[in-house]
């Protein structure tokens, strides 16, 4: 919306009152939206001191990947990407995320989440543990109070009539109707091979406590909106339940997965001597190693489910999923949204008892491969953000079906989320797809991720180099092409350090947009030319120059274009100090919270 509304306006720069409404909403624009709107005049903001960066990186010490980056910034060339790693370098919220404490409370929670207007995915976890933890509770005044749940309940029920496992809201209507009318028969249960399996195994194990009338707190409740739980409250928590909460192995397994790597020591000490299985898990969970006498052996007593999660998380990182422990997950099924019409001429037509005929495919391979797509659909749709919090150390696993990527794009704002192939390929098809919207929220993504250095010039070079089955590489096939162009525009024009990263992205990936079309190729090539007059070098890689020569050779404005960009001399700085400060700047501000928190 915002590029819209300034790519309107600007044909009427001229305009004073436009000019005058476009300097004031500038501050507030995205920076990708910002850097469209040409404000010639303005005080340009003074870069970051280099050599003083450099002074006060030596002062912090090889703090994470500081030192690599000093010593590439001393050399003149791009520092390395920054890759967080959350589950070693995760840090407390500053919201914490407090528990129901009555049935009133407990109310408001659920109607948020049967409303759907909830919003976070912690209050999910908010709701299942107020629900827990008070479904005993049946003050006098009790079906007064839950009239409103019941409507919504019954609402639901009579509306879409949803059968266990199909959508998260049912589910939630599901465990409601259990709470509110005992009695009922238990769902079975499901697999744990999928994040959706996970989630409904959750909730079916508080089920299973309303049915028995066991009220608890879960272990699994987070304790910041990340998903992590504080190790020094799960202690208390073990401490407080005992070995009874292994009768729920989900609850204790994710529990274990959400155990936060700040905070270990201390939960080690609160645990020492304490008696149980339980505890010990807790204890093996937060690194105290291979326990001895009946600590080890206890431990092996545990349900299978928790063994792992424990191995899983002493051994992260893993390549697979977390909800399979890190083995390999099978590849997603052929996405077929749309039964082909040849399944429907090859139907058998089937009489029915009371008159008419419906059409029978289940023998069909066409018909197969679309239930197969179908049912893997259901399962990524059921729920993306409350699932990824039940292993706040591993996200990886989102980026690797679209389903749940495209969902998860906005995670990437984040300066702690990881950026792993699988996410900048999605990023790239969003900047090249057909929706407006989506091309500048990954414009912003590409800001925000060349900002905090996580992304760098050769890997998105190697992205817009990727190759697909038909040669040319999907960024720029078709109208994608001119899209990227685009996208890459308007990132390039937000700070040195953004031109430099895609100058040299551009000329990395020259093999790969070579062919372009004509309208596309000279759009490219007229950004190129641009950056490399900004930056007073041109391209200096071998393979870029022939491509070049290539396109140099006839009397076309591309060629033209071509020959402008191989003027620029090769003998400049290709990593310049204004792109290098600012990179520097930012690894220095991802350390500092590091340093703070070990006392550095």
């Amino acid at each position: 919306m915002q590029q819209d509304a300034v790519q309107g306006l600007l044909p009427h720069l001229a305009d004073p009152a436009v000019r005058q409404t476009l300097t004031g909403a500038a501050p507030g624009l995205a920076a990708s939206v910002a850097a469209l709107v040409p404000l010639p005049g303005a005080p340009a903001r003074p870069g970051p001191d280099l050599a003083g960066l450099l002074t006060r990186a030596a002062s912090l010490g090889d703090v994470g990947d500081l030192g690599t980056a000093v010593a590439a910034t001393r050399d003149g060339v791009e520092p390395p990407p920054v890759t967080p790693r959350p589950w070693l370098d995760a840090r407390p919220g500053s919201d914490p995320i407090l528990p129901i404490g009555d049935l009133d409370e407990l109310i408001e929670a659920l109607l948020l989440v049967l409303d759907r207007t909830n919003r976070w995915a912690h209050d999910l976890d908010r709701a299942l543990d107020g629900l827990a933890a008070l479904h005993l509770a049946r003050p006098g005044d009790f079906g007064l109070r839950v009239g409103p749940v019941i409507d919504r309940v019954n609402r639901c029920f009579e509306r879409d009539a949803p059968q266990w496992g199909e959508q998260i809201g049912g589910d939630f209507c599901h465990l409601l109707a259990h709470w509110l009318d005992p009695g009922r028969e238990l769902p079975a249960a499901v697999p744990l091979d999928t994040p959706r399996g996970w989630l409904l195994g959750r909730l079916r194990e508080v089920l299973v406590m309303v049915r028995d009338g066991v009220a608890s707190r879960l272990l699994a409740y987070p304790t910041d909106r990340e998903g992590w739980i504080d190790p020094v409250v799960l202690a208390e928590r073990v401490i407080e339940t005992g070995d009874q909460a292994l009768q729920r192995p989900l609850d204790t397994a994710i529990a274990v997965t959400r155990l936060a790597p700040w905070g270990r020591a201390a939960a080690l000490e609160r645990l020492s001597g304490v008696p149980g299985v339980l505890a010990a898990v807790v204890r093996a969970a937060c690194g105290a190693g291979p326990e001895t006498g009946d600590g080890g052996a206890a431990v092996g007593t545990a349900p299978e489910t928790v063994r792992r999660a424990v191995a899983w998380q002493l051994g992260q990182p893993h390549a697979g999923p977390p909800y399979l422990f890190g083995e390999p997950a099978a590849a997603p099924p052929a996405e077929i949204e749309i039964l082909p019409n040849s399944a429907y001429d090859q139907a058998r037509h089937v009489p029915m008892p009371g008159g008419g005929i419906y059409l029978e495919m289940t023998h069909l391979p066409e018909f197969q491969a679309w239930q197969r797509w179908h049912e893997f659909a259901g399962d990524a749709r059921y729920s993306t953000a409350w699932a990824s919090t039940h292993w706040p150390g591993d996200t990886g696993w989102v980026w690797t079906v679209g389903l749940h990527a495209r969902r998860a794009l906005r995670w990437l704002l984040e300066p702690g989320q990881p950026l792993p192939a699988e996410a900048m390929s999605r990023l790239l098809r969003e900047a090249a797809g057909d929706s407006a919207e989506r091309r500048a929220l990954a414009a912003d993504l590409f800001v925000q991720l060349i900002d905090d250095g996580r992304l760098t010039s050769p890997q998105l070079g190697a992205a817009l180099s990727a190759p697909a089955p038909s040669g040319l590489s999907w960024v720029w096939a078709g109208p994608a092409g001119y899209r990227t162009v685009e996208a890459l525009r308007r990132v390039s024009a937000v700070s040195p350090l953004h031109a430099t990263v895609v100058r040299r992205a551009l000329t990395a990936s020259a093999p790969a947009w070579c062919a372009l079309p004509a309208r596309a190729l000279c759009a490219l090539l007229t950004l190129l030319d641009q950056l490399c007059t900004a930056d007073g070098i041109g391209p200096v890689d071998d393979a870029a120059r022939a491509v070049l020569t290539s396109l140099a050779t006839g009397r076309g404005k591309s060629a033209g274009l071509a020959r402008r960009v191989l003027a620029h001399p090769v003998s400049g700085v290709d990593w310049p100090p204004a792109a290098a400060a600012a990179a520097l700047a930012a690894r220095l501000e991802r350390a500092s919270p590091v340093c703070a928190a070990s006392g550095a």
